[in-house]
């Protein structure tokens, strides 16, 4: 994977409903393109990290591209995250 490639970390709690509604359109996504680089992160055994990076709400994806992070709190439908993803389905 190029450095210049988006890496995303997912950040969320066992017990969010919200947060597995996100994960399952998450999952959607990296079907479409497997090669997505993707983390996840239960915050609730990473306070400190949550609270660096200034995590306000769960879920949250945080996408790090060329030296660049951004944070998406809502999730609208899977064709909106795809895009915000900018992941393509060519691979």
């Amino acid at each position: 994977m190029a450095h210049s490639e988006p890496r995303y970390i997912f950040f969320y709690t066992p017990l969010c409903g919200t947060c597995k509604v996100g994960e399952r359109m998450l999952e959607v996504v990296q079907a479409l393109n497997p090669r997505t680089a993707m983390g996840r992160c239960n915050i609730n055994f990473s306070p400190l990290l949550a609270r660096n990076w200034q995590i306000e709400s769960v879920p949250c994806l945080v996408r790090w591209q060329q030296g660049a992070m951004d944070k998406k709190y809502r999730f609208d439908d899977v064709q909106e995250l795809h895009r915000w993803m900018n992941v393509t389905t060519n691979g």
